[in-house]
């Protein structure tokens, strides 16, 4: 059976199934720019053929791209999609223009497109354009968002621009590849681990913080909490961000600007009646402050902080200022976050690891039960080995021995050995499951990990 989408509905389609020995054809009409498309993403091997319906969320890909520069534009964004890439990276050196694509977590350079300085300064002004960005300013990083559609699929885009020696850079990152997994249940986290989070979310006041690397993860999982609190009528949740990540119906939802930062924010928030606030990232003192005052006045905050694991982030409150008794009586549960790389399911074979490799992940021996497998490349993953990602995850829930013991301000390695004896499992424990079950490879775990991480607990 011969399959034909037409733009011309005098098409020969009898002739053109002789030809190429077809006993039935089946003809679908469409118009010349949705052929157009329809070409361009099976060109790119991208979009399935079957979901370019009526597109919703914005303009169209494609339609009506008359000016080529807006043309190139929105074909870079179709191959970020069939990439499955988070980030765009336009980045000027001289007279040429590096394009390269955040793919799981890693960078690759994109070999399909060799941009000259005058299709990159075009390309800029696009972004800028579609961005309500000041077209003139080219001295000053600048940010905004705008949406697209591909098919069906919407597509909201954060825009950063940035100016540097050799002209303006910028980075178009996706935030809507996350939101089909704003379900608590559907974040991939271990047996469990999902039942105490979604548990945590019905307190009705503490601080819940989500640590981790710079990245989609830490965003996402405290997303998924949010959008279950969106469909709370009982409750009333508020977010103050730098900038806003995905907009949530039922959330007032409320930007950093000049001389109105989180601190600021927060001091505003709690005379506006909310059950919940989430704070972006605590940064500084006075935002961890105000966290905790809206703590202690029987509020549900929800923050972010930059640290290397759940237990750290006791240390790093404290380096801010915060008293230990203040974060013993507050602080409710920390997660510590990674993404990794998942074996791709059609390439993946034996792998065989060297032993100072087997050793740091499997410290005890390798398990008789491993199965070490690692992707080699192909067709679906893209010759890189790896299709996707999975959450690695320690969740410390404070119990009253191990406030009492923050209250009395001991050492960060006394308390991680004490959080370990009364049932945290480390990061290096979630990663040897999925190495030994073959879901993960040796080499992606000690890329995600530190040898401090790695080591002896």
């Amino acid at each position: 059976m011969l399959t034909l989408a037409l733009s011309d509905p005098m098409t020969d389609t009898r002739a053109l199934g002789i030809a190429l020995g077809a006993s039935e054809v089946v003809t679908y009409l469409v118009s010349p720019t949705g052929l157009k498309r329809l070409r361009t993403a099976l060109e790119l091997d991208r979009i399935d053929p079957r979901a370019l319906n009526p597109a919703v969320g914005g303009p169209e890909l494609l339609d009506g791209a008359r000016d080529p520069n807006v043309a190139l534009f929105e074909l870079l964004l179709l191959e970020a999609i069939g990439q499955g890439a988070s980030d765009v990276h336009l980045e000027r050196y001289g007279d040429q223009t590096r394009v390269r694509l955040r793919v799981d977590g890693v960078l690759e350079d994109s070999g399909r497109f060799n941009l000259k300085a005058e299709e990159h300064a075009h390309l800029i002004n696009i972004l800028k354009v579609s961005s309500e960005m000041d077209i003139t300013e080219h001295y000053l990083p600048q940010g905004g968002r705008f949406s697209r559609s591909a098919g069906q699929r919407p597509m909201d885009l954060r825009v950063q621009i940035q100016p540097t020696f050799d002209g303006e850079n910028a980075v178009i990152r996706d935030l809507s590849s996350a939101t089909d997994a704003f379900g608590v249940k559907d974040l991939g986290f271990p047996d469990g681990l999902a039942d105490v989070y979604d548990r945590l979310i019905d307190e009705p006041n503490g601080l819940v913080l989500i640590t981790g690397p710079t990245g989609p993860s830490k965003t996402t999982t405290l997303y998924a909490a949010l959008h279950k609190l969106a469909r709370d009528t009982n409750r009333k949740v508020l977010t103050i961000e730098d900038p806003v990540g995905y907009s949530l119906f039922g959330v007032p939802q409320v930007q950093t600007r000049a001389g109105f930062g989180f601190a600021d924010a927060m001091r505003s928030f709690v005379r506006q009646d909310p059950d919940v606030i989430f704070v972006g990232e605590i940064r500084d003192g006075d935002t961890a402050l105000e966290t905790m005052r809206a703590s202690q006045t029987r509020h549900l905050v929800l923050s972010s902080i930059h640290c290397n694991d759940a237990v750290d982030s006791v240390q790093r409150l404290r380096d801010l200022g915060m008293a230990p008794s203040s974060i013993s009586s507050e602080l409710m549960a920390v997660a510590s976050q990674r993404l990794v790389r998942r074996n791709c399911p059609d390439c993946r074979i034996l792998d065989t690891p060297d032993e100072t490799s087997l050793a740091e992940v499997f410290p005890d021996g390798v398990p008789e039960t491993a199965r070490l497998l690692r992707g080699t490349g192909c067709g679906r993953c893209h010759a890189r080995g790896t299709l996707g990602r999975l959450p690695l995850l320690e969740l410390w829930v404070l119990d009253g021995i191990q406030r009492s013991a923050i209250a009395a301000s001991i050492s960060v390695h006394d308390l991680r050995r004490m959080a370990l004896e009364r049932g945290l499992v480390p990061l290096r424990a979630r990663g040897a499951k999925l190495v030994e079950s073959g879901e993960v490879s040796v080499a992606e775990l000690r890329r995600q990990l530190s040898a401090e991480q790695l080591g002896p607990q």
